[in-house]
């Protein structure tokens, strides 16, 4: 019984923390603006807060990308342009967290008839279901980076997510 116990009170403590962050992440306007990005709860606002510090010290959207690891490896040779694997370097806890976020997002635009074009596009290109997420996730670093996410509202936000998603390249197509 005294494990069971034990479970108990971390179920109970962990609701408890859950509360205070849903709190936090009303009252906090820095958060709360980072709540209204598709994919982005409470939790994963305050762990962004908590870990990055200065979020405007991020010269593009595609360097705060690649700090968390969600960037394509670089395979390049003979003028030819490869990309491979995401690099996974950066914070694990955070880049797990973007990942899982992207994932809910692709899941309901996947069943739902609401979804925007762009990622209705990049879903019927043919890839993969987890080759796909990696791109939602630098997408949602876009969103996030935004120059100063601190200064701007929701609509704001989902216009500089169609722009970066635009600058993307389209694929190439083979002969």
């Amino acid at each position: 019984m005294v494990i069971a116990d034990l479970i108990e009170a971390s179920a109970n403590q962990i609701d408890r923390l859950e509360r205070a962050i849903l709190v936090e992440a009303k009252r906090d306007e820095n958060m709360h603006r980072l709540t209204a990005i598709p994919g982005l709860g409470a939790i994963m606002a305050a762990t962004i807060k908590a870990l990055v510090s200065d979020p405007g010290g991020f010269k593009s959207a595609r360097r705060f990308a690649a700090w968390l690891g969600l960037t394509l490896r670089p395979h390049s040779s003979g003028g030819k342009e490869r990309l491979g694997r995401i690099s996974k370097t950066g914070n694990p806890e955070l880049r797990t967290l973007r990942v899982v976020g992207a994932t809910v997002v692709l899941r309901v635009a996947r069943t739902g008839n609401r979804t925007r074009p762009w990622l209705r596009a990049l879903l019927n290109q043919g890839k993969p279901y987890p080759r796909a997420i990696p791109h939602r996730g630098q997408g949602q670093c876009g969103i996030q980076r935004g120059f100063d996410p601190c200064q701007f509202t929701q609509a704001e936000w989902l216009e500089a997510a169609q722009v970066i998603d635009l600058r993307k390249r389209a694929p190439r197509q083979r002969p």
